[in-house]
């Protein structure tokens, strides 16, 4: 009987502890699918940004010579030190958030909750272990964060994709000492003593091996912190993303900070980034569950909805859409296929006509133009050109043909209002000779004959209109009335709605709901 006894105590024991296992395991899985908020930093200009992000021949020069002689970057060739314009930007970030004193958290970052009895929002800083986002994340943050004590806290797996050997991150004892000179640097005397935020990132480096960057080995054979290449593969990056997705997941506060690289913050954020690339301290808020990144936006005063801060960097500048290396691969959801049109010379009419392949980028609200032979949905290219559509660009239509127009004369034509799109849709459009993308020059800053659609210039671009609406044959049918007008025409509606939601609602809403005659997929019926 005590035999018995005993069995059963212990069978009931050994179930309660089941029963307690499954149950923190489920409060575990609780806690994991809460959203975690997060601020994605990228690092401010280090040297060898210096060559890499000059635009123009002459840039690259200047820039080279600005990088061997002014920066010394001969000694930064591997895991580079930031500019003295990365070191401008951090200062600029720092006041920008923590005002002149910086410490000043007036958009609640740090401080702001405990200061009125909560706890602060961004309860940690987490760190690519590389020089140039140790600089960044004392030179920004790290008054502030000593002030009320928000600990810096090394997160490896957030290094910058291997492309060259700037990339490569110093050894362990190398970014020790770093650390701690930036500590001195910034915070003087205190850095020395047991105090954050030098203190954990101290102790969180310290965990790293020596050779944490070159041990292909380290910390395990399967999935090491660098690839065993000079370059990294993108099968290895996919990997080392999704172990550094899962670990922001399971830290321990709810809300922290994040400052890495252009190449992280690009696959973390690629639903959202697309394909631009951050400039240097450009801050990003998204929140993070097991589901995936959501609420992915600029910085902003207040959380989630809000309005960027003013004087935080963005995006880097660009002039076309350029689809090579991954940017474009949720491309059937960011972009819209016009198929072949034909154009004339831009700035002018009508001399030079050309035909090229057009898309719509619905993210960026961006018209492009690629050649013939280079699909951008399947081959990976960049635009030949890209129209960047502000708010004062309109577009025009003229039921006759164009000829010899120079800007800012205008042809005969009239202004097409997303509003009126159903109205013409239903009359003119049948009629319409060429289309108009026209963006007036902006008064004292470009000559009169700036109108070839650069980035910052004015815009003059005459499409014209092959094949009139019920001219097609009567055998290709489709389910989509969409399809059945001419792919200039298409254009004309999408840049006149591009400030809706869903530039394709409009004309989805007053085009008959029945099969109607269409050219899709059959370019020599296409514009």
């Amino acid at each position: 009987m005590a035999h018995r006894a005993f069995l059963l105590c212990w069978f009931i024991s050994f179930r309660g502890l089941g029963v307690l296992l499954a149950a923190a395991e489920r409060g575990g899985e609780i806690q994991r699918a809460q959203p975690k908020k997060w601020i994605l930093v990228r690092h401010g200009e280090s040297v060898n940004n210096i060559v890499s992000q000059a635009k123009g021949v002459f840039g690259k020069i200047g820039a080279f010579y600005k990088w061997k002689y002014k920066e010394d970057g001969n000694n930064n060739i591997q895991d580079p030190t930031l500019s003295l314009k990365g070191r401008f930007q951090c200062a600029n970030a720092r006041e920008v958030l923590f005002g002149k004193s910086t410490t000043d958290d007036k958009y609640n970052l740090f401080g702001g909750g405990a200061a009125v009895g909560g706890a602060p929002n961004y309860k940690a800083v987490y760190v690519s272990p590389m020089r140039r986002t140790l600089q960044t994340a004392f030179q920004t943050f790290g008054p502030a964060a000593h002030k009320f004590n928000i600990s810096f806290k090394a997160l490896p797996w957030a290094h910058e994709a291997r492309k060259s050997i700037s990339d490569l991150a110093s050894g362990k004892s190398t970014l020790i000492q770093f650390a701690k000179d930036q500590g001195y640097e910034v915070l003087g005397e205190p850095a020395n003593a047991a105090y954050e935020p030098l203190q954990t990132l101290k102790t969180t480096l310290a965990l790293l091996p020596e050779d944490w960057s070159t041990n292909p080995a380290k910390p395990d054979r399967d999935l090491p912190y660098y690839e065993d290449s000079k370059k990294e593969s993108e099968e290895f990056m996919v990997k080392r993303m999704k172990k550094l997705q899962s670990e922001m997941l399971d830290i321990s506060e709810d809300a922290a900070i994040l400052v890495a690289h252009s190449g992280v913050i690009r696959w973390l954020l690629k639903s959202y980034v697309r394909n631009l690339k951050p400039d240097n301290l450009a801050m990003f808020y998204g929140e993070l569950s097991s589901n995936g990144w959501n609420n992915v936006q600029f910085l902003g005063s207040e959380q989630p909805s809000h309005e960027p801060i003013q004087g935080l960097a963005s995006f880097m500048d660009w002039d076309i859409v350029d689809c090579r290396e991954g940017n474009c691969n949720d491309f059937a959801n960011q972009f819209i296929e016009f198929g072949a049109v034909d154009k004339f010379r831009r700035g002018d009419c009508c001399y030079y006509r050309s035909t090229r392949l057009w898309v719509y980028d619905r993210v960026w609200k961006l018209l492009s133009f690629f050649e013939l032979s280079k699909t951008p949905a399947k081959k990976g290219v960049e635009a030949k050109v890209t129209i960047h559509l502000r708010p004062n660009t309109v577009v025009r239509y003229a039921t006759q043909k164009v000829t010899n127009v120079k800007p800012p004369h205008m042809p005969p034509s009239e202004e097409l209002m997303c509003s009126e799109v159903c109205s013409f849709l239903e009359g003119k459009a049948k009629n319409v000779e060429n289309v108009i993308i026209y963006t007036a020059l902006v008064p004292d800053q470009h000559t009169v004959h700036d109108y070839e659609c650069n980035r910052n210039g004015g815009c003059f671009l005459v499409l014209p209109v092959k094949n009139k609406i019920g001219e097609l044959p009567a055998n290709l049918q489709v389910a989509d009335p969409w399809n059945e007008l001419p792919a200039a025409v298409q254009i004309a509606v999408v840049v006149a709605c591009r400030h809706e939601t869903d530039v394709l609602s409009v004309p989805r809403t007053c085009l008959p709901q029945r099969s109607r005659r269409a050219a899709i997929r059959h370019q020599s019926y296409k514009s």
